[in-house]
């Protein structure tokens, strides 16, 4: 029992290692992609600027 015990717990720490890493890779292509979004946006702005100017 206690040899299953032990195999259980580190399938577990395996599993919450990988999960973790997805969590960080997830966040940190959020973070890009909302950076991306928002120089887009200015770009879009500033763009609109000009055209309502002329």
């Amino acid at each position: 029992m206690t040899f299953c015990f032990r195999f259980g717990s580190h399938a577990f720490q395996i599993f919450a290692v990988r999960t973790s890493k997805r969590i960080e890779n997830i966040s940190k292509m959020a973070a890009e992609n909302k950076e991306r979004v928002a120089q887009q946006m200015e770009e879009i702005s500033k763009n609109m600027d000009s055209f309502k100017k002329q």
